[in-house]
């Protein structure tokens, strides 16, 4: 049993944009608590949350927020977690497709604006969603020297370009 707080209920696609970073300035132990719950939820069930619930993964939230949490908690200098399992934790959410578990359950083809809302429900929310959480991995694997590795996260990330030009050219 590791020492601190574990925290649960994480809405982390509510919450990453602006709780997480205030807490890492204003509470720095209980965010250092929160993210070692998230590593220890890696831990137990093979995956980091994205809306835990009482002890319960929802599996309804988009994206992977759990890595923009992570990455920038550490990148603010707050330390005193396994940033190098969380590292895998945040490479497998990224980089795995798994049926049971709704992160990447698929890798939208990003050829368009008008493609990407026909063919699947939310994916302009959810490729933004990616892209943000990839950008985040990509930066944490440059900070841990795994830059071999970046450029698989960044893989991804690259799609951003191409759908923001064929929309700016359509406005």
């Amino acid at each position: 049993m590791r020492e601190g707080n574990r925290y649960t209920v994480f809405s982390l696609w509510d919450t990453y944009r602006n709780v997480h970073q205030l807490l890492t300035l204003v509470y720095p132990n209980r965010q250092r608590d929160m993210v070692r719950t998230m590593i220890d939820m890696y831990r137990e069930h093979g995956w980091l949350p994205k809306w835990e619930l009482y002890g319960r993964e929802t599996y309804t939230m988009e994206g992977d927020p759990a890595i923009p949490v992570i990455v920038d908690t550490w990148l603010k200098g707050l330390r005193g977690c396994d940033i190098n399992t969380a590292y895998e934790g945040l490479r497998k959410g990224a980089t795995t497709l798994a049926q049971t578990y709704s992160s990447r359950q698929r890798r939208l083809p990003f050829v368009g604006l008008c493609a990407l809302r026909e063919q699947y429900d939310n994916s302009v929310s959810h490729a933004l969603e990616y892209y943000i959480a990839d950008n985040a991995l990509s930066r944490l694997a440059t900070a841990l020297g795994k830059e071999s590795r970046c450029a698989t996260a960044l893989q991804p990330f690259a799609g951003l370009s191409p759908l923001l030009q064929q929309r700016i050219r359509h406005t």
